[in-house]
């Protein structure tokens, strides 16, 4: 992702209320076998911790432990149809 700062945010309230919100994220991992990305529940502790569950068959359960790993919050899905714009090309 691009790490833009029209979309950076210190609101730690925000970021704490978005995954109440939406409890479901994407892990991303390096791993032996290659990058891997996997997808889990997630709660926040009241100290700011990410807790999340992986199966423990999962390639990045092995992997995870002491490596940096990416997280994305998945927010509300909607896809908007090309009709939906008044016109072509905006």
């Amino acid at each position: 992702m691009h790490p833009t700062s029209a979309f950076r945010s210190a609101d730690h309230a925000l970021r704490d209320q978005m995954i109440r919100e939406h409890p479901f994220l994407t892990l991303f991992c390096n791993t032996p076998d290659g990058p891997r990305a996997a997808h889990s529940p997630v709660h926040i502790s009241e100290r700011g911790t990410l807790l999340f569950h992986l199966a423990r068959g999962n390639a990045l359960t092995k992997a995870i432990e002491n490596t940096r790993v990416l997280a994305v919050l998945n927010g509300p899905e909607a896809y908007i149809s090309a009709r939906w714009y008044a016109e072509a090309n905006q």
